[in-house]
């Protein structure tokens, strides 16, 4: 669900940069109604905004959510409320990340399999800096 100032954290074993790209592919009938992308369908999302949303094969597979989440938007407050939350590593070794950000996914399933790659939501955090005076 969209939830402003929150992101949610997916991983995967896919390696392949269009392949991630893909799962995210929007669609629109003639009618120009949306048609969802896997990666919407295999979750049940009814909508989500995909300008706010980074994806990406990594360098190097990793467990580590430091690694993981190294070089995308907020990436060091990420790392350090997830690492938080969830502990500095990841439930496997993973290839791909994706963070929606403004959206708090609660639902189910928490994993899928999109064109052969596991999926998997690893949780949500807060991704704004505190203001402090």
């Amino acid at each position: 669900m969209q939830t402003e100032g929150y992101v949610s954290l997916w991983a995967s074993t896919e390696t392949d940069a269009a392949n991630v790209q893909a799962v995210f592919k929007v669609e629109y009938t003639e009618d120009g109604e949306w048609i969802p992308p896997p990666f919407a369908e295999a979750f049940a999302f009814r909508r989500f905004n995909l300008a706010t949303r980074e994806a990406n094969v990594l360098t190097i597979p990793t467990a580590s959510v430091r690694d993981a989440v190294s070089g995308f938007s907020s990436g060091a407050v990420i790392a350090d409320r997830f690492a938080a939350a969830f502990g500095e590593s990841l439930p496997s070794k993973v290839a791909s990340i994706a963070l929606l950000y403004d959206f708090q996914f609660s639902g189910s399933p928490t994993s899928a399999v999109i064109n052969g790659s596991t999926w998997i939501c690893v949780g949500c955090v807060s991704y704004r800096q505190e203001n402090r005076a």
